[in-house]
């Protein structure tokens, strides 16, 4: 009965770009379980300011920009048979990605992945970009094309197979990618 109450009001919802009004950093421990199970310790995910709201029981993923102006956010279900699995800002988010940099920062090198997750996983060791999907916008590419080198590193499934495709089809002409 919870599941379909939440599903419900998924449905029913459309998000602006604020997160949602009971959005907290106290995050209950299936919410925890799901961080640490997506390979996020406690201190990474309160780093990349990770939180949690209640009415929605969903992980909330927020992007930032550099000034700390809330760009973009997403909001992962945590319930099987949750649904959507992610619910995000009914706004274009063409120009937004998610940046980590690596242990190191490298203004030579950057790794190109799918989710928020991944980036941060990824972006232990290396710069990396997240574009919230496996599609590439031009905004997107034109700001990757400022690096000497470009990997994809999207997820096995045939959405990242393709994006992947397209994605080294796209950057190849402005500069070099590998998978």
């Amino acid at each position: 009965k919870r599941i379909n109450e939440l599903n419900e009001a998924a449905a029913s919802i459309e998000l602006t770009l604020d997160l949602p009004k009971d959005f907290t950093y106290d995050i209950p421990v299936h919410g925890r379980a799901w961080l640490f199970a997506a390979g996020l310790t406690e201190q990474t995910y309160k780093q990349h300011g990770i939180g949690y709201s209640k009415s929605l029981d969903r992980v909330i993923l927020p992007i930032y920009d550099n000034a700390g102006n809330l760009e973009w956010f997403k909001c992962r279900a945590l319930q099987r048979g949750q649904k959507p699995k992610y619910l995000q800002p009914a706004r274009d988010r063409s120009k937004v990605m998610f940046r980590v940099r690596g242990s190191r920062e490298d203004f030579q090198r950057v790794v190109v992945v799918e989710d928020i997750v991944s980036a941060i996983r990824v972006g232990k060791h290396t710069t990396t970009y997240s574009i919230l999907g496996t599609k590439i916008s031009t905004a997107q590419a034109a700001e990757l094309g400022k690096f000497k080198e470009v990997t994809t590193w999207l997820d096995s499934d045939r959405a990242g197979r393709q994006g992947a495709y397209k994605i080294r089809k796209t950057l190849s002409l402005i500069t070099e990618v590998s998978n």
